[in-house]
């Protein structure tokens, strides 16, 4: 009981000042194979993220920025096709625990803001002549992730929007326009497993998706593209914008910028 009572005392102690954090940055290994599964090692690649650029081979663990924005790498080898791939990141522990661990909401605020509080993918496989996409929330124990072929869907991937701060994630009131119907699947999506999307027409039309597979042959497998896409299609093809991706509000008002066209 006292060494009980002494670790909660601790934590009470530190709350308002320790933070379960993690470095700035993170180690990513691209593999490259062919169409028919040949692996190629030390394949020249060229990783963007956080608005930097840098230089990689394929095989080799490259040091990376953490972002809570997508990643994109491609990987050029001479007689081969393009290999391009985009990583989505996700909170990582170091986040969760300033809230559950700590009660450190000041810790993760600044996490967030850091993006320390975000993972990518740790090892991913490219294949050459394909465009494939990579969540983190779809690897298990380190596994190598393999990705899904978006290469052949139209606006497959969508930009993932920086949180806005327009309203409270569970404020379904503050959504522009959307009606009872709206409000009502807005309030169930809160309660969907990550990756979610909620897509919002300037007119008060909505899309919710949730979950990295596609529900129809041709459709996106981002949950993104999917809830802009189908959002689309409900406001008779005038463009929606992104209200709500995973736990963050990312609306803007009165701007174009979040549009998929």
């Amino acid at each position: 009981m006292k060494i009980v009572a002494l670790t909660a005392a601790t934590l009470l102690a530190l709350g308002g000042c320790a933070s379960v954090t993690h470095p700035s940055s993170q180690t990513v290994t691209f593999e490259t194979i062919d169409e028919s599964g040949v692996v190629h090692q030390a394949v020249d690649c060229l990783v963007k993220a956080r608005g930097v650029s840098i230089r990689a081979r394929s095989g080799e663990p490259v040091e990376v920025p953490r972002d809570d924005q997508d990643m994109s790498v491609e990987c050029k080898q001479i007689g081969m096709p393009l290999a391009e791939g985009m990583l989505r990141s996700r909170g990582n522990w170091g986040m969760l625990g300033n809230y559950l661990v700590l009660g450190n909401v000041l810790g993760a605020t600044i996490d967030h803001a850091s993006a320390r509080g975000y993972n990518y993918p740790t090892t991913v496989r490219l294949v050459f002549g394909e465009k494939r996409f990579y969540d983190r929330s779809e690897q298990h124990k380190g596994e190598v992730l393999l990705g899904v072929d978006v290469t052949s869907l139209d606006n497959s991937v969508a930009v993932r929007p920086s949180p806005s701060g327009f309203a409270r994630l569970s404020d379904d009131s503050a959504l522009p326009k959307l009606g009872a119907a709206g409000q009502e699947d807005y309030r169930s999506w809160l309660g969907w497993p990550s990756p979610k999307a909620f897509a919002l027409s300037d007119t008060g039309n909505w899309y919710a998706a949730h979950g990295a597979a596609a529900y129809a042959p041709n459709d996106p497998v981002d949950p993104l593209a999917r809830a802009l896409a189908y959002c689309k299609k409900r406001n008779r093809g005038v463009a929606c914008r992104l209200y709500a991706v995973d736990n963050d509000v990312v609306w803007v008002a009165n701007t174009q910028s979040a549009l998929m066209k």
